[in-house]
């Protein structure tokens, strides 16, 4: 639960990215197909490849102290699970 909750996290924290986009419904809708190549792909390979396929270069976890994320991901073990989710590109209000 908690790393389906960073994802989330981390897709929300886009969207003010996606409010200064001339295109937004362009940029949503790449924004909901990664989520769900990256849900594709930890279905098929697991947890661990679809964080070392998707997440930024730049990133970093908190465990507690800061790290960056590829190298603290790369050296624990891939745990026997699986993140199944799906975006949806349904919005409420208009983005912007």
């Amino acid at each position: 639960m908690k790393k389906s909750c960073a994802v989330l996290i981390l897709s929300l924290l886009s969207l003010p990215l996606l409010a200064q986009s001339p295109n937004l419904q362009a940029d949503l809708d790449a924004m909901v197909a990664a989520e769900r190549a990256f849900s594709k792909l930890s279905e098929e390979k697991g947890f661990k490849e679809s964080f070392l396929t998707y997440i930024a270069e730049e990133g970093i976890l908190f465990r507690p102290t800061p790290e960056k994320a590829k190298e603290g991901i790369a050296s624990r073990p891939n745990p026997p699970i699986h993140l199944v989710w799906r975006p949806s590109a349904r919005r409420d209000r208009p983005l912007g």
